[in-house]
């Protein structure tokens, strides 16, 4: 339970393990990005998972490349970068299919990647294609038997049925959740999936249930996990807008976009921008609830958010409506909030959401090689680039002959202008 102390441990180790040693130092990086995570250094932990899975990927450490890759893709979708979380997912079911007499036999959590990749393609509302995933990672956790893949499909199942306006269902999902941990010391986990299904009794007008749920919540304390804070205050939120208790939701609102602002969570905090426009509309307040709306728009339209918008129904359609008509929005503002409202309307879209990497490229470039092109792209040196992704200087000048050989660039400066030309890097 000491976090900081794994970081010094797993520090110490990456110090005295060989540089040829792939497989032990991916499981070292791995048990890196957790620590970071459990203390909120939500940036160090993205860059200790992209190395595990670099390294789990170089020496076919099959447990490792599904952990880090499960665990990778899920902080980039956190973080807004869907794209990016998609070429992770990508990449890692690719090689599942390389090995699939490896897959659910040495890994906990292959199913599971089925089940991030599902609840991204939900946000940009392929909730068929999501269906799919989720459908093939079922059967890959029972196969393996792995009650974390399980519990991890049954509540991103649960966001399916709520997307698709069944909350019956959803709670039917929750209740395989519950029943996978039937006997489980999981106390944290069964308090998220408490929540989880409270919220679905937001949705289908229980709110008597839902009270009663956030009665029994225990005190928040600092050994209460940031993760569980988190989710429960987002369905006290729920549960106060539903029940038009506007100025309570606020001040919830309020803590919530300053949290997520400073940890970098973009993905929540264009919810949190988009609900407090909502409230700041209810309670009259129209000049700032189109302020928050365009925080939330600014942030959502370059990886083409849908999915959180049309959840939030009516409310957001007018407030779409009335920022379209303002003078002097930017052209690509106004142009998304017609394909949201578009998508509200249940019309099918024209285009959908475009991948960050150009067809032009014949070999595409990795998540963490597409890192470290934006910081060569920002003017980061390579010792910059090394300390701030917590590499050795070696394994960034490694990745950047990656870069200027897929680019067919002859140094930094060629790189980075090929990059901005295929749309890479701005």
């Amino acid at each position: 339970g000491n976090a900081q102390a794994a970081i010094l441990q797993a520090t110490r180790a990456l110090d005295l393990l060989p540089a040829e040693d792939a497989s032990s130092r991916s499981g070292v990086w791995f048990n890196l990005g957790a620590a970071y995570l459990l203390t909120g250094q939500i940036e160090q932990a993205v860059s200790a998972h992209a190395s595990a899975l670099d390294l789990s990927l170089a020496c076919d450490n099959m447990h490792i490349v599904m952990l880090s890759a499960y665990h990778y893709g899920g902080l980039l979708l956190m973080q807004g970068r869907l794209h990016e979380g998609e070429a992770v997912f990508q990449r890692a079911l690719q090689t599942l299919e390389q090995h699939p007499n490896q897959g659910a036999a040495t890994s906990p959590t292959a199913g599971a990647i089925f089940a991030e990749y599902a609840a991204l393609l939900m946000e940009w509302n392929r909730l068929d294609e999501a269906a799919e995933l989720l459908a093939r990672g079922d059967a890959l956790s029972r196969q393996g038997g792995y009650m974390t893949a399980q519990v991890a499909i049954a509540m991103a199942y649960v966001d399916y049925y709520r997307l698709r306006g069944n909350p019956s269902a959803g709670l039917d999902a929750i209740q395989r959740a519950f029943d996978a941990l039937q006997g489980a010391e999981a106390t944290a986990l069964l308090r998220q999936m408490s929540a989880v299904r409270a919220r679905l009794w937001v949705m289908a007008g229980d709110f008597q249930k839902a009270a009663a749920w956030e009665t029994s919540l225990p005190p928040v304390t600092e050994a209460t996990p940031d993760y569980l804070e988190e989710i429960e205050t987002s369905v006290r939120i729920d549960l106060y807008l539903a029940q038009q208790r506007f100025t309570d939701a606020l001040e919830l609102l309020d803590g919530q976009t300053a949290r997520y602002t400073a940890s970098g969570q973009t993905s929540r905090l264009i919810k949190c921008h988009l609900l407090r426009a909502i409230v700041l509309q209810a309670l009259g307040q129209t000049a700032p609830a189109l302020d928050s709306l365009q925080q939330a728009l600014v942030l959502a339209e370059p990886e083409g958010y849908l999915s959180t918008f049309i959840e939030a129904g009516t409310p957001a359609a007018m407030l779409l409506a009335a920022y379209r008509r303002q003078p002097g929005i930017p052209a690509a503002l106004r142009d998304y909030a017609a394909c949201l409202l578009a998508a509200l309307r249940g019309e099918p879209l024209e285009t959908a959401p475009q991948p960050t990497q150009s067809i032009d490229l014949p070999e595409p470039l990795t998540p963490r090689e597409l890192e470290i092109l934006r910081l060569m792209a920002g003017g980061a040196t390579n010792q910059e680039i090394a300390a701030r992704l917590i590499l050795s200087l070696g394994t960034v000048k490694a990745h950047i002959n990656h870069i200027m050989g897929k680019l067919t660039a002859r140094n930094r400066t060629e790189a980075v202008l090929r990059a901005q030309a295929l749309g890479l890097v701005e």
